[in-house]
């Protein structure tokens, strides 16, 4: 094996940890060019987090504008779980109300990720935190289409 292939690298290691199965070389060292483009660091959380992302949606590539909003997003759902602190989840209005504040999708485009996440929308519905981090991030990751206009 050539010195830069290497099995015992602490961040493969702890990556392959929290991602749940091994991963060639070359499947980690695209890991870790997409994790560079998006500005993230290889370090404990990044990699965690980036495992875990990449468990639930392992077609996509993380961007800086998905990152800010991703945590923007979550800066907002702390202050919902401070005021919260006995709800499990979000209900559907809230993840609306997160989404219409944070982007400019319009309603169909928001409801279409609910879909894109194998969820139906339901205004009262209580969504789990994982289910709407999925909504959430199928949101960011929706390009709106401009619209059709006349421009003869």
């Amino acid at each position: 094996m050539p010195k830069t292939i290497s099995r015992d690298n602490p961040q493969r290691l702890k990556f392959e940890k929290e991602y749940g199965r091994t991963i060639r070389h070359d499947h980690w060292l695209k890991i870790c060019s997409e994790m560079k483009q998006s500005g993230l660091e290889k370090n404990h959380r990044n990699l965690t987090f980036y495992a875990h992302f990449k468990q639930i949606f392992p077609r996509k590539t993380l961007t800086k504008e998905m990152i800010e909003k991703i945590n923007h997003f979550s800066t907002k759902c702390e202050s919902i779980k401070n005021k919260k602190e006995t709800q499990q989840g979000f209900l559907g209005d809230e993840i609306i109300y997160l989404l219409k504040t944070t982007t400019s999708l319009s309603k169909g485009m928001i409801y279409k990720s609910f879909y894109k996440a194998g969820l139906s929308f339901n205004k009262e519905c209580l969504y789990s935190f994982e289910q709407s981090y999925r909504i959430v991030v199928n949101a960011y990751t929706t390009i709106a289409r401009p619209k059709k206009g006349k421009d003869k």
